[in-house]
């Protein structure tokens, strides 16, 4: 057995951790679950923390005797100033080494309990509604300040193109049940009315976004009207007469109806 320290670690806050390592005490940090979120939590560096050597061995069994007469010494479990889930005893944290280990039943080739039904309501009770992070407004403002400015490259562009394009779509050749289609009618009535963004946003910010969603509208159908007048208005020029005129009427009536088409 290579030599071995067992440590103390002392944060600023005062958080304490007991462990073992083979390396330089002094430069490694503990690898325990609490104690790495503390120390990533508060960006600690190793300047930040205070490391004491307990004691140094070369023998397992010394390890683990001294390691478990520490852990009981400074009672690592049950005092809320440590940051350690288990006894110290030289096993590294691996819990599959503790005499009263059970392999998970994803490993023991039982039924995953993540697969169970208990399992499944559990986890959609977590993200359902308000619990869901997602919906939280503090969370959806930091999400949409990361995605600011961001753009998916070409290849990315083309790729989800192709995969919504004929039998490449997930729906392709599937039709709503007209209970869903019911659903989704009642969820549409009164969206984006100033009603919708109030109950949504509050009085004050529902108000604002509706005044900023009706502008954006009157926007878009300025451009767009703006956009077919051009077409419209446009003048082509046919390229078997050399006749010049106007878009809509060249593309409907004369291109295809040319005389001089029809007399080669």
């Amino acid at each position: 057995m290579n030599e071995t320290f067992i440590y103390v670690k002392q944060s600023p806050n005062g958080l304490f951790y007991l462990g073992k390592t083979e390396r330089n005490p002094y430069n490694y940090m503990g690898s325990g679950t609490i104690w790495k979120k503390h120390i990533k939590k508060y960006n600690f560096t190793k300047k930040d923390i205070k490391t004491f050597i307990l004691h140094k061995t070369n023998d397992k069994d010394d390890l683990i005797r001294m390691g478990e007469y520490y852990s009981k010494l400074f009672n690592i479990i049950e005092n809320k100033n440590w940051a350690n889930l288990r006894i110290e005893n030289g096993d590294g944290g691996d819990t599959s080494m503790s005499p009263n280990y059970k392999k998970p039943p994803i490993m023991s080739g039982e039924k995953s309990w993540m697969k169970t039904d208990r399992a499944k309501k559990l986890f959609s009770d977590m993200f359902k509604g308000d619990n869901n992070p997602a919906k939280r407004p503090e969370v959806r403002e930091k999400i949409r300040q990361k995605a600011i400015g961001r753009k998916a490259s070409i290849e990315t562009k083309q790729k989800l193109s192709e995969s919504r394009i004929g039998e490449n779509n997930s729906f392709y050749g599937k039709k709503h049940k007209d209970v869903v289609k019911s659903i989704m009618k009642d969820k549409a009535k009164g969206r984006y009315t100033i009603d919708w963004f109030v109950s949504k946003f509050g009085e004050a910010d529902g108000k604002l976004k509706y005044e900023e969603q009706r502008k954006n509208n009157v926007l878009k159908f300025n451009k767009g009207k703006a956009n077919l007048l051009k077409a419209l208005t446009k003048e082509y020029t046919c390229p078997h007469c050399n006749k010049v005129g106007k878009g809509s009427n060249m593309k409907r009536y004369h291109f295809n109806n040319c005389k001089f088409l029809k007399n080669d």
